[in-house]
This record gives structure tokens, C-alpha cells and sequence, in this order.
């Protein structure tokens, strides 16, 4: 484009001589149609600029990670006028297209249109945008670009891939830990009622509960059926989506495999977080015939920046949680001593406790 508008502006400076020098008609002849062109061609990008379409399509609105989804595209000329060049940048810091480039020009004759099929992968879990991003057409002696946001974007609300352990390359628990985990599991006999003002919230069966769908509490003491408590931090260490959404997803990955890892295992798992307006999220998966559930719950899992560690700590002494337990995994988000005072007070609450770190950037022990 540069080499264009040099020569272009050569042939005029080329044209003020001619016409200074010798003057006539055709001097000047030449100096008008040179001096008129580049007004020519930009009414002639912002024609095209007004009267473009270009329209993008996916299968769901709600993909999961790393799953191809049909994408299409659709770049359409209704004008009788030819339309020399319109390229489209996409999308890329979250999600990839296949086999479409965001350098190929394409040419629109009148009248007419291209539809593009392909597919489009989302990398992480959140809410985010995909497809087009910029749109940049060209006039025809390639004089002028315009290049101008996409105004219709497509924002999609991602769910976290389930993937193994392995495949995360994380240290899977200790074999003494799972035997333990095993060992715990009992036929619980523990009679529950219905939960009535004023109770202790330290008396409520969390699991009972969980089952229910109500709120029940211990009638008499027993011995319930124990297996592993995931705790996961949902503290929001950024405001920068290119941070906290990877970040947020690799999280939820941890969960996820490790969840399904011991369920099948025959263990039981328990997850307790904070979310939002005080409330807590704990659910009970004990069988892969109940891990979709419990799937949906952990791809809805709220961050916030307000869900520190020690506002963790302090929910669960409320409600006694902990004390039902005997095996945590915390799965923490960056090696910042934000999970201290959570891995205190389990340890101190008698759990065998067990640290993942999400963010691959940072090191942290297995074993706390």
C-alpha cells in the first residue's frame, strides 16, 4: 500500500510541474484526474463500508473447551459494484478457527456473496468473544484501508473441558492417602430431621442435605460415609481476562479429574466453595452416573476477587463442614500465600490435607 501512495503522489508532484512549467490542457487534465482519484477512492470505501455485510454463525452458544463447533461465515455484496477487497481478522488469544487465515483477501463481484464453513475451537473455559473481531476493506487502487471493529461480535459462556489426571500432568495423590479415603467409607447410620430455626448450623448433615435437596440435621450421632473434601479457590487475582479466564479454567480442570478420578475409584467427593451474595456451593458426587450434575455445578462456579482464603476458613467453621471430613484437596489458583490460613485451619479441623497449584507459573509442594 506505502509503494502505492508514493508512486501515486510522484504522478501528482509529477502533474504541478507539468502544469507550472507548460501548462495547456492536458497538463492540466492530468493534474485534475490525479488531484480527483484519491477523493474517488475514499467515497468508494466508505460506499463499501456502509453497504458490506458480513454475518458469522455457531452451533451453541455453549461449547465446551477444547470441542470443535461448526462456525460459519457469510460475506455478502447486495450493490451492483464491485468490491476489491475485504479481509477479516479473527479472534485468537481464546479460541482458533481451522483453515481459515485472517491475511486472504477476498474480492466480492456484484451481486454476489461467499459463505465459509468450518470449525471453531474455544481454549478455555469462561465468557468470552469469538469470530470476527476486525473487518478491513481496501479500495481498489489500494490507496486507503479501513480497519474498524467488528459491531456484532458472537460472546459465547465456555464450559471446562474434562480431561484425565494425566493429561494434566499433575502428581495424583498418594497411594496410603486413597487407601485411607477407602477405609473411611462406611453405610452411614446417622438419623436426620428436618431442619427447624434456630438449629445449630454446626448439627447440619451437609451430605444428607445435598442428597435431599433440603436441609436436614443430625438426630443422633453416627458414623457417615466419608470420602474426599475439594475445596477449590475462587479467589479473582486479576481484572485482566488474558489472566484470571486461563488461569479460572485450569482450576475447574483440576477439579473435574480429580473429582472423576476418585469417583471412580469408588470414593466419594465432596466440593465446597464460596460464591456469591454469602453463599456456599456444596454438592456430593459418589458415581459417574451422577457426574453430569455435578459437572454443570463446577462449569457455574462463581470467581470474585472478595473469596480469599481466610473468608473460606471462616465459612466452613461456620456451617462445620469440616468436621465431617477427614481428606482435602485444595486446589489453589497462584503460589501467593492466599491459601495459608485455609490449609491452617483444615489441618488444625484434623484433615490430612492435600495442595494442587493451578497456575503453572508457580510451585507449590504436593503435600501440605
Amino acid at each position: 500500500m506505502w509503494r502505492n501512495r508514493i508512486i501515486f503522489i510522484g504522478l501528482w508532484i509529477l502533474s504541478v510541474v507539468g502544469i507550472s512549467w507548460y501548462g495547456g490542457p492536458v497538463s492540466y487534465g492530468i493534474f485534475l484526474m490525479l488531484t480527483s482519484i484519491p477523493v474517488i477512492s475514499f467515497l468508494y470505501l466508505l460506499f463499501v463500508f456502509f453497504t458490506y455485510r458480513v454475518y458469522q454463525e455457531i452451533g451453541t452458544k455453549n461449547p465446551i473447551a477444547n470441542h470443535k463447533i461448526p462456525y460459519y461465515i457469510t460475506l455478502q455484496n447486495e450493490m451492483p459494484v464491485l468490491f476489491t477487497s475485504i479481509r477479516v481478522k479473527f479472534y485468537s488469544s481464546f479460541s482458533d478457527i481451522e483453515g481459515i487465515t485472517d491475511d486472504y483477501e477476498y474480492e466480492l463481484t456484484p451481486k454476489s456473496g461467499i459463505k465459509l464453513e468450518t470449525d471453531l475451537i474455544c481454549k478455555y473455559r469462561g465468557e468470552y468473544e469469538v469470530g470476527i473481531k476486525r473487518i478491513i476493506i481496501t479500495d481498489f487502487l489500494r490507496l486507503f484501508r479501513f480497519s474498524f471493529k467488528n459491531p456484532e461480535p458472537l460472546r459465547v459462556l465456555v464450559k471446562p473441558d474434562l480431561v484425565s489426571v494425566d493429561s494434566l500432568k499433575v502428581n495424583l495423590l498418594a497411594a496410603e492417602y486413597l487407601r485411607e479415603a477407602k477405609n473411611n467409607i462406611s453405610r452411614p447410620d446417622v438419623i436426620v430431621r428436618d431442619y427447624i430455626a434456630g438449629d445449630s448450623l454446626k448439627r447440619i448433615n451437609w451430605k444428607a442435605s445435598a442428597r435431599s435437596g433440603k436441609i436436614l440435621v443430625r438426630k443422633d450421632e453416627g458414623e457417615e460415609k466419608r470420602g474426599i473434601l475439594i475445596i477449590p479457590d475462587t479467589c479473582r487475582y486479576s481484572n485482566d481476562e488474558y489472566e484470571y479466564i486461563p488461569l479460572e479454567n485450569r482450576i475447574l480442570e483440576l477439579i473435574l479429574a480429580l473429582s472423576l478420578y476418585y469417583v471412580k475409584q469408588g470414593v466419594p467427593v465432596n466440593l465446597f466453595a464460596l460464591q456469591k451474595n454469602g453463599e456456599f456451593l456444596y454438592s456430593t458426587v459418589n458415581s459417574e452416573s451422577g457426574f453430569d450434575k455435578f459437572y454443570e455445578l463446577v462449569s457455574n462456579i462463581y470467581f470474585d476477587d472478595r473469596f480469599t482464603s481466610e473468608e473460606t476458613a471462616l465459612k466452613m467453621s461456620e456451617t462445620g463442614i469440616a468436621a465431617e471430613e477427614s481428606n482435602a484437596i485444595v486446589v489453589l489458583g497462584k503460589d501467593n500465600n492466599n491459601g495459608d490460613k485455609l490449609l491452617r485451619f483444615l489441618e488444625d479441623s484434623g484433615l490430612t490435607v492435600n495442595a494442587y497449584l493451578a497456575d503453572p507459573n508457580s510451585s507449590l509442594e504436593e503435600s501440605v
